[in-house]
């Protein structure tokens, strides 16, 4: 063991005077003192029990253990007796730290809102709170964690990844139908402790907290037991109803607690008329403090209003990240639109997908336009022509129009003798059947345009039942008619 010293009032030896076996000459750990200074971590072991006091302060009581001199990993471990700490606080609505601090060789109990300000070396937490009212808080203990030897880890876990779920822990998922969900129990780990985690589940009246933006900067938080399935959050003092069919999304917390943990759910801050756009929705960046702080994001619930289902639910538990694939061909992302506010995309931009329209809407400057920006030359000219369509309509008055955009092939019934004329002509051809119902006679209106060989009116059988077929060329200013009549079957 080696040589070790007695104080007079004293019959334990001083671990600095018991030397090490040593292989050379060692001055870093020639001693138990240097070994254990090395080799252990700080912390409080044993009391530290806290109370919430009349004032809805915080008491703490008596506690033992040991902590650094210093801040410095490596400086000499002492133990320690924290005396009784009444009144600390934590403010509402804050994430509060309550830790020992060796305090110059005065160790103190005290509280602190930045996680930076202990060190887990000569100040080591003992509990993570959250004050949410007056009388109620959730706490993390947060002592047990100093039992292990491996500080460096703690510190790391401390400050990167509080909440890490064990492999066989909480899954989320939603019932097979209804607006009802489920978290499993199962447990997380805070720093190097692990925490139970109880199941949850809204169809056996298990409530959960709801938050969303009040317009004002801050946040909402009221109780919630079954979803509505058009609520989102707009960033108004109340929630907003989606139109009808739209989704919304709920982002769903853990919050982790001595007492089982909590479910909270963000919700979702726009409407969407598909779910592949609802489901690239990302949690908001800025969060209650609570939820920043202290909670474990599960995952997301899709619902579509006036849909009494939930019609998606990921668990960010399990997930293997992965990119949402694009179902609607108009939402496929870095792909080329154009018009977009009218739902429009043909890999146009914006000027060619109006040209094109122009010349769909028969406005031959336009069309021309779009035209030379594609071929860059000047000598083109575009003419909107007559496009395919089959039209059916009676004939009931002695005069009568032809619409000639209602399609390029049209069965007329007469069931009375009529003039006709045409509008909306466009340059094509076009194929009138008329189909009589009763004894009738079709003429072409004189000086509107008709024109037939040799300028006399188209031959037409005018018995009921008889069919004549008028063919109509259009060159853009005359149209050219020819008739057949009196077609009947082959026997």
């Amino acid at each position: 063991m080696g040589n070790y010293i007695r104080t007079a009032s004293s019959s334990s030896p001083f671990i600095s005077a018991v030397t090490l076996s040593q292989l050379s000459a060692d001055t870093v750990t020639s001693n138990l003192q240097e070994a254990y200074n090395r080799f252990w971590s700080a912390g409080i072991y044993s009391g530290a029990t806290y109370s919430i006091n009349d004032a809805s302060n915080i008491d703490i009581s008596e506690g033992y253990g040991v902590l650094r001199k210093s801040a410095s990993p490596f400086d000499e471990l002492v133990g320690v007796k924290v005396p009784e700490t009444t009144g600390l606080t934590v403010s509402p609505g804050t994430m509060g730290y309550i830790y020992a601090d060796y305090n110059g060789g005065n160790p103190i109990f005290t509280s602190t809102t930045n996680i930076q300000d202990f060190n887990c070396q000569d100040k080591c937490l003992i509990y993570t709170v959250f004050h949410n009212t007056a009388f109620e808080y959730d706490f993390i203990d947060g002592r047990a964690m100093n039992e292990d030897a491996n500080t460096k880890h703690r510190r790391k876990l401390l400050k990167t990844t509080l909440f890490e779920y064990g492999i066989d822990g909480v899954s989320f998922n939603k019932k097979t139908t209804g607006l009802d969900f489920y978290l499993t129990s199962g447990y997380t780990w805070y720093g190097l402790n692990r925490i139970a985690l109880n199941s949850f589940d809204t169809a056996l009246g298990d409530t959960f907290i709801k938050y969303y933006r009040n317009g004002v900067g801050g946040f909402t938080e009221e109780s919630g037991s079954t979803l509505n399935s058009v609520e989102y959050d707009d960033n108004s003092p109340t929630l907003a109803s989606a139109s009808t069919n739209n989704y919304v999304n709920r982002f769903a917390y853990q919050l982790p607690n001595d007492n089982g943990g909590r479910i909270a759910l963000m919700y979702g801050q726009n409407e969407y008329q598909y779910l592949v756009d609802a489901q690239r929705e990302s949690p908001p960046s800025t969060l209650p403090v609570r939820l920043n702080d202290m909670g474990k994001y599960v995952g997301r619930i899709v619902t579509q209003a006036g849909n009494n289902d939930i019609r998606f639910i990921e668990s960010n538990l399990d997930l293997d990240y992965w990119q949402v694939p694009d179902f609607e061909h108009n939402s496929l992302a870095s792909l080329q639109g154009g018009q977009v506010s009218s739902g429009q995309y043909f890999h146009l931009t914006e000027n060619e997908y109006t040209y094109l329209q122009n010349l769909v809407d028969g406005n031959v400057s336009g069309a021309t336009t779009f035209a030379k920006g594609l071929s860059s030359t000047t000598n083109v000219h575009i003419t909107k022509r007559a496009t395919f369509g089959v039209y059916t309509a009676p004939i009931g008055s002695s005069s009568y129009a032809i619409d000639l955009s209602n399609g390029s092939l049209q069965f007329l019934k007469p069931n009375t003798s009529s003039v006709v004329s045409f509008t909306n002509a466009l340059p094509g051809t076009y194929i009138i059947v008329f189909q009589n119902t009763a004894t009738a006679t079709v003429t072409c209106a004189t000086s509107s345009g008709w024109h037939t060989p040799g300028g006399g009116q188209p031959t037409y059988t005018n018995t009921n039942g008889a069919i004549n077929v008028w063919t109509l060329v259009y060159d853009g200013t005359q149209m050219l008619v020819t008739s057949t009549q009196n077609f009947t079957e082959i026997t």
